[in-house]
């Protein structure tokens, strides 16, 4: 899974960062509105977390400028402000859920996996053999401790229904 930071403060985003990667989320930064939204532009993402109080271009100017260019990513809106009509509003500027600070880690993990999960339609669990894991989110895959499995289009499902039939498979078959 592939993410996307965009929080001002360096040192919780270097926490949060540190945090996801160690659940093997791959982590992108980003310590200003303007250079989270070009990002999200240029690369896609599972999730984005954004951060609403930003310097060179707020949050929700954020947020509103990739729904209207049609960024699908799923993001989570991270404030200090806890009051229900800020976030209704947040949800309301099509946000798929936010955080209040400070953040739990635990909680960040498991809201990040549940709007992937929604995103993609359906709850399918990762199969794993031996060292290899099979992400089951489209063209991504999950480092193990030696390797790092990338897959896309057929190779992925012929990779996928091998693994679920056997937990054989032929190399000359992918």
């Amino acid at each position: 899974m592939r993410v996307l930071v965009v929080e001002d403060n360096r040192e919780l985003a270097l926490s949060i960062k540190k945090g996801l990667e160690q659940e093997n989320i791959s982590v992108d930064l980003a310590y200003d509105g303007e250079a989270g939204e070009e990002k999200a532009f240029v690369n896609a993402y599972d999730g984005i977390l954004l951060d609403l109080n930003l310097p060179r271009k707020d949050g929700l100017a954020v947020l509103q400028s990739l729904r209207a260019s049609a960024v699908e990513s799923p993001i989570i809106i991270i404030t200090v402000h806890d009051e229900i009509e800020e976030r209704a509003k947040i949800l309301d500027f099509c946000a798929d859920d936010y955080l209040v600070k400070p953040l739990e880690l635990l909680e960040l993990n498991v809201r990040l996996s549940a709007v992937v999960r929604r995103h993609h339609g359906r709850w399918l669990p990762q199969v794993k053999v031996g060292t290899l894991t099979v992400d089951h989110v489209p063209k991504s895959g999950l480092p193990t401790k030696r390797n790092l499995v990338k897959t896309e289009g057929v190779r992925y499902f012929t990779l996928y229904r091998a693994v679920l039939s056997s937990h054989r498979f032929i190399r000359g078959n992918l």
